[in-house]
């Protein structure tokens, strides 16, 4: 069974309408987490991701968050979704492949995050 998801990025300049562009992603399969982590913990998550199979990464949180993968930590601004596809031009976020991440909350409250990976089997 394929999954899809349409992703659309739009900007504006001051005094320009509003340009958009769309993309869809078509895979195999996703893994979602929505979870509120702790001011100060963090969250152990055992789900791992080949980063050539990976089609899209979707990270949002409330609050400041870390996304830690092996050696390499992802920061997350609160509010400020990280988005990746596999078409938008820029690098994946993730140097390796992995097995489990950690998401860390730095600051003084509860972060409410919302994550999304697609990728093919």
């Amino acid at each position: 069974m394929s999954l899809q998801a349409t992703v659309t990025r739009s900007y504006q300049f001051a005094g320009s309408d509003i340009q958009s562009t769309s993309e869809t992603v078509t895979t195999d399969n996703q893994f979602q987490l929505s979870e509120v982590v702790g001011a100060g913990d963090s969250l152990l998550v055992a789900q791992g991701l080949l980063k050539a199979k990976t089609k899209l990464i979707f990270i949002q949180s409330d609050k400041s968050i870390e996304i830690e993968i092996n050696t390499q930590v992802v920061d997350v601004a609160a509010g400020i979704t990280l988005l990746w596809s596999e078409n938008c031009g820029l690098a994946n976020p993730f140097d390796d492949d992995f097995t489990e991440f950690n998401i860390v909350v730095p600051g003084t409250e509860d972060a409410s995050v919302e994550i999304r990976f697609m990728f093919d089997n």
